[in-house]
């Protein structure tokens, strides 16, 4: 079958020629295939970058003209008459942006009438990003000239049939575009090598240690907390907590009564984390609750933390 397309292949800077030129790859180890691409896409005054393609040049196993020039009508009457005399059976054109509207429209027109090609158009999207009246206005004739379509995801496929609900749609799964952005891997011992990693190997070193002391410290206090937390008993009520780095503690809290205390330091002391639980005071006291007194204990204990071992 012979097979064109329409639309920036590499060296074009763009996923959209990324995408054309794999496509292009893949359809030319079957059929024979030309790709018509531009020697001119966008003018300076429209183009923010430095450059529009790249430098590198890349070994391509199909035919490719770079003919078409977007500010130039007469230039799409000539394309026309060259894509026409190749006699091709399908030319696929992409369509991605509002400005390639006029080019399009006229090559896809004259091919339409003056020629039996048929015509397969590749939508990456089918509105451009900035919804507007005027851009459904112009994409309409243009899309409505395919004969077939091509897109990448359902919601392409959803909003083109809400245009033409009996358009003829297949979604296209992309590869990834490793074949085309593969640089030359160098092997390990050499990249060490050029990246000098040995002279900042101890300075690493050194970062490290400081790293994992700064994790242990978080990790000890996190356990201290969770240990605690799990030996305090319903009846006591916890109001602060101090720890220091000699794995020391001290908190006060309340509780009904003095066995209750009693009852917390024997639990605390039969646990495997927990020393030298001692008692520092006990204040009694007496509250309101409801018209009614209460009494209330607070007291202090201290005590050292025995961290478990880390498996």
């Amino acid at each position: 079958m012979k097979v064109g397309l329409i639309g920036p292949i590499h060296p074009f800077r763009s996923g959209e020629a990324q995408s054309n030129t794999m496509l292009c790859e893949n359809l030319a180890l079957n059929h024979d295939v030309v790709a018509y691409s531009f020697k001119m896409l966008y003018p300076k005054l429209l183009f923010p970058g430095k450059s529009q393609t790249y430098d590198s040049q890349k070994v391509l196993n199909f035919e490719r003209k770079f003919i078409l020039n977007t500010m130039n009508p007469i230039n799409w009457i000539i394309s026309f008459f060259k894509i026409r005399s190749r006699h091709l059976d399908v030319v696929l054109v992409t369509w991605h942006a509002i400005f390639l509207a006029p080019i399009l429209m006229t090559l896809l027109s004259l091919l339409k009438i003056f020629s039996k090609t048929e015509i397969c158009i590749f939508a990456h999207n089918v509105y451009p990003h900035e919804d507007s009246i005027l851009n459904k206005m112009i994409a309409w004739p243009v899309l409505a000239l395919g004969d077939y379509f091509i897109v990448l995801s359902s919601k392409t496929e959803y909003d083109l049939k809400q245009i033409f609900p009996k358009a003829k749609v297949k979604i296209l799964v992309e590869t990834t575009y490793d074949q085309h952005f593969k640089q030359n891997v160098l092997p390990k011992e050499v990249a060490r090598q050029r990246l000098n990693l040995e002279k900042d190997k101890k300075m690493i070193e050194e970062r490290i240690v400081v790293i994992q002391g700064l994790i242990d410290n978080q990790s000890r206090l996190s356990r201290i907390l969770g240990e605690f937390s799990a030996s305090i008993l319903n009846e006591v009520w916890v109001d602060n907590f101090n720890s220091s780095a000699n794995q020391t503690f001290d908190f006060t809290a309340n509780t009904f009564n003095n066995y209750l205390i009693a009852k917390y330091m024997v639990a605390l002391k039969n646990e495997p984390t927990f020393d030298n639980i001692e008692l520092e005071y006990v204040k009694k006291t007496t509250i309101k609750e409801e018209d009614v007194d209460v009494d209330i204990v607070n007291f202090k204990l201290s005590g050292i933390f025995i961290p478990k071992r880390l498996e």
